[in-house]
């Protein structure tokens, strides 16, 4: 059995990647304005790779560090969490307007939600099972 911090990696970074899938797509014409002013044309196959990305990657890795223990996943999310959320602070603080439009306050939420999850995973009984490599084997 999973300890309860990985558990609640789990459910946070779920809500937390279905969050970011929503408010991608609730962005679509965003992307592709942001795609037009740089001069390309917004392909609706590209703006859809584009807002599902990001989410799709998250799920990849909840599944190795949940499933799988890993803890090169556990890392790397960890990693790629912090550098999002140092993202988003600074695009905060060049767009200041940004802060009353809902997708930054959803996204702001998705971001915390991730830092909770990430946080998660380095409680004492998270530590001790990703150096188990998971749930104990069972034993006939």
């Amino acid at each position: 059995m999973r300890p309860a911090p990985i558990l609640w990696f789990e459910r946070l970074m779920l809500l937390a990647l279905a969050i970011d899938l929503l408010n991608n797509l609730a962005a679509w014409h965003g992307f592709a304005a942001g795609l037009a002013a740089r001069g390309l044309t917004p392909n609706p196959i590209v703006v859809f790779l584009l807002c599902i990305a990001s989410p799709a990657l998250g799920l990849v890795l909840w599944y190795f560090v949940t499933r799988r223990a890993s803890v090169v996943a556990r890392w790397i999310v960890t990693i790629l969490v912090l550098l999002g959320t140092l993202g988003f602070i600074a695009t905060a603080l060049r767009n200041p307007g940004a802060f009353g439009q809902t997708t930054f306050l959803v996204a702001a939420l998705a971001e915390l939600l991730k830092l909770a999850a990430i946080a998660c995973l380095f409680q004492p009984a998270a530590a001790g099972w990703f150096a188990r490599r998971g749930p104990p084997a069972t034993r006939s």
